[in-house]
């Protein structure tokens, strides 16, 4: 919700010059605005993280173990244990 103005914040506090010691100037350059088609990589991404995310923690919840899981969906049996419930995943 603030993330668009927390954004702007950062942005105004890294755009300052810095002067090094030895008397050059070094002045911030700002990332590259991703482009349509890497946004739509990066929600497509998270959208797969998210669901598989979910099955996880269906199988958790119907009583199937962490290496049974793991075996099933095709992550580690760690990823698995690491999944803390109710997070939001991004």
């Amino acid at each position: 919700m603030h993330g668009k103005a927390i954004k702007v914040v950062e942005e105004t506090h890294t755009q300052r010059e810095t002067i090094r010691l030895d008397g050059t100037v070094v002045v911030p350059v700002q990332p590259p605005i991703p482009t349509n088609q890497q946004q739509d990589l990066a929600q497509q991404r998270r959208t797969r993280r998210k669901a598989l995310y979910q099955q996880v923690w269906d199988l958790h919840t119907i009583g199937w173990s962490a290496p049974a899981i793991a075996k099933l969906v095709g992550i580690g049996r760690t990823t698995v244990f690491r999944a803390p419930e109710n997070s939001d995943i991004s």
